[in-house]
């Protein structure tokens, strides 16, 4: 591999991988407008948070039994209301 791949590699893997930070148990991985949020640290992500910077709302899903499958989906808006709430059943990513 060359030279400026690897730099490139190392770039992009610096500037657009996921910066991970914790809090106790709480772990939590930011990417772009993407928070993954794992409250019990098991390495499974139990709620994921898509900001939307236009509204300022996001959309969640939540993995409420820790099972790891999103369980919930809805809208936050801005002022903290959820609204288009509904059940789901999608495998949660593992950090």
């Amino acid at each position: 591999m060359g030279a400026g791949v690897a730099g490139l590699l190392l770039f992009l893997s610096t500037y657009t991988g996921w910066k991970e930070t914790q809090q106790g148990a709480r772990r939590e991985w930011r990417k772009g407008n993407v928070i993954h949020l794992d409250d019990n640290g098991d390495g499974l992500v139990d709620e994921e948070d898509i900001l939307d910077p236009k509204t300022g709302g996001c959309t969640v899903r939540r993995d409420a039994n820790h099972d790891g499958y999103f369980d919930l989906q809805y809208t936050l808006t801005p002022s903290g209301v959820a609204t288009h709430i509904r059940t789901i059943h999608e495998k949660a990513p593992r950090h």
